[in-house]
């Protein structure tokens, strides 16, 4: 699990085309609770993963310190200060026990590489050597990386591949992957004694962090010689960890599609053909774009007014709690607090399909934001918008059938089960079928959330 090249069937490209350009806000997706809150559900969802090992709720909730909230925070400075995503992940690996770590992230649908990234022990051992000068830390051209991929790059595809097809986000063995026993795993993997030799690491683990299946990012952490497989309990702390970087993993594709093609990004935010919203702590409304701006002109569940957002009196629930969401997001992006990922639909008056709300920490050290700026990110999906939706390349990514991929089309732009089966010339029953298909093979329960993935593969810019 280094730095290289695999082929393309095994959908993951890692020689560094290491990521030159700024990092893109894209659909962090945090439904945010109080810190109690937070300390209960990470206690008994960590508690089940260590069931039958010796560690107890104390441990668990000591997990959850000031020093980590920070760290997590910083997490969230990613996307507006790219250079520090080296020592970043470094002080994650630190955390977790391990020597170092890896981030390889690929996008499949156009086959090209966005970010990778290294920390900087591999740096300091001359491992990589920058390109340019100021050039990103933790990225750059590898020198002894060339010999992995020359040498041993393809005894470790296997392994990739595997963690590619994780359901899940918790960190493996690299024998485990591929269903080895730890005693083979030299003779399996000649990359470990010469990464023993060349780094002092041995055991490595490795996760898939985009669980939807339109992007294969994977983070890896290696473990120094001598020490032995990553501990249930380090799996576990990785696990305060690992969905914040999957969600600003996330956010370097909108920003860098922004960056690539209007070389800016929050002031290009009305060429985002979705809602975005920039709040602060106090729940102001410090930009909407366009789409945002639309969307509340609507009068159809979502408002922005007084200087602030809120949402139809149909769901009562979440008009309750949206003020809570946005305040610990900002307690997040502050280091105060701690959250899961999620996301959740406001009803429409209309009754058309709800929209649907992703929140999620943001925050600015002086640059695109204001230093200290800490608030919150709201993305607003219309899924009524037929315009701006586009299913390419999903046949490919969820290996749809041609009837499949064109019904996966006709539904995303709105159209009913009739009337697909009028336009294709079928009964309602098989078009059932392939709409249950679609659903079982992109992991969605609605036409919302199928627009939501859409919206993913294929980011909507105008």
């Amino acid at each position: 699990m280094f730095a290289g090249r695999v082929s393309p069937d095994c959908c993951i490209v890692l020689k560094p085309y290491f990521w030159r350009h700024s990092f893109e806000v894209d659909y962090g997706i945090f439904f945010v609770y109080l810190r109690l809150l937070i300390f209960f559900r990470v206690s008994v969802n960590l508690l089940s993963f260590l069931s039958g090992q010796d560690v107890s709720f104390l441990f668990v909730v000591r997990m959850i310190t000031e020093e980590r909230l920070r760290l997590v925070a910083d997490i969230y400075d990613l996307p507006l200060q790219p250079e520090r995503w080296g020592s970043v992940l470094g002080e994650v690996a630190s955390n977790i026990g391990a020597a170092g770590g890896s981030l390889h992230v690929f996008e499949m649908q156009r086959n090209s590489h966005i970010l990778d990234v290294v920390t900087p022990n591999y740096m300091e051992k001359n491992a990589f050597e920058p390109e340019t000068k100021g050039e990103i830390p933790g990225s750059g051209v590898d020198v002894i990386g060339r010999e992995y991929q020359e040498s041993y790059v393809r005894g470790d595809e296997a392994v990739y591949r595997a963690a590619a097809l994780c359901k899940d986000q918790q960190l493996r063995a690299d024998f485990e992957l591929i269903g080895i026993k730890e005693v083979d795993r030299v003779r399996a993997m000649p990359a470990i004694p010469w990464m023993r030799k060349s780094f002092g690491v041995d055991h490595r683990v490795a996760c898939r962090l985009s669980l939807h299946g339109a992007w294969t990012d994977i983070l890896a952490f290696q473990f120094a010689v001598g020490r032995g497989p990553v501990t249930r309990a380090e799996n576990a702390l990785a696990q305060l960890f690992v969905p914040h970087l999957a969600r600003v993993v996330e956010l370097n594709r909108t920003f860098q599609a922004l960056k690539d093609r209007y070389s800016a990004i929050l002031s290009v935010l009305d060429r985002l053909c979705l809602g975005v919203c920039l709040l602060s702590s106090r729940g102001d409304v410090v930009l909407a774009n366009s789409e945002a701006r639309r969307i509340s002109e609507l009068g159809d569940g979502f408002f922005i007014r007084d200087g602030g957002v809120s949402c139809s009196v149909l769901n009562g629930g979440v008009s309750g709690v949206l003020p809570r969401i946005l305040e610990a997001a900002s307690r997040t992006a502050a280091g105060k607090s701690n959250q899961a990922p999620q996301s959740f639909t406001i009803p429409r008056s209309s009754g058309d399909d709800p929209f649907l709300i992703e929140i999620m920490p943001l925050r600015g050290e002086g640059r695109e934001l204001d230093r200290g700026f800490a608030g919150a990110l709201m993305l607003i999906v219309d899924p009524m918008r037929a315009d701006v939706i586009s299913t390419e390349g999903m046949a490919s990514i969820y290996q749809l059938t041609g009837a499949e991929s064109e019904v996966c089309r006709m539904i995303a732009e709105g159209m009913e089960t009739d009337d697909v089966a009028d336009m294709r010339n079928t009964s309602p029953e098989t078009v059932r079928t392939h709409i249950k298909h679609i659903f079982d093979k992109t992991g969605t329960k609605n036409r919302v959330q199928l627009v939501r993935l859409a919206h993913r593969v294929n980011l909507p810019l105008r």
